[in-house]
């Protein structure tokens, strides 16, 4: 039995441990966004607001497994995305 470093990837030899661990804080953070909408008054927000996270969610989670694949247009739509959100979440929702 060989003993495995934790710092070393298994899917893609020769990954930069950056990618990994930013695929899997991407991931981590697009869950808890999803989970969020469980939580008590999320029934306050739009069905609109909920179908674009779920989209660019989507997308994100898309994204990350592209990005752990080592695609390098994975971390441009990454990045995008991201940047969209940010813009998305910055700009106040009026009834």
């Amino acid at each position: 039995m060989s003993s495995v470093s934790l710092s070393q990837s298994s899917a893609v030899p020769g990954r930069p441990q950056i990618i990994a661990w930013a695929t899997w804080i991407t991931i981590a953070t697009t869950i808890t966004g999803f989970a969020l909408f469980a939580l008590p008054g999320a029934e306050d927000i739009p069905a609109g607001a909920i179908v674009v996270a779920v989209v660019a969610g989507a997308i994100t989670l898309a994204g990350c497994w592209w990005l752990w694949n080592c695609k390098r247009w994975a971390a441009i739509l990454l990045t995008v995305v991201g940047v969209l959100n940010c813009g998305r979440a910055r700009r106040p929702i009026r009834p």
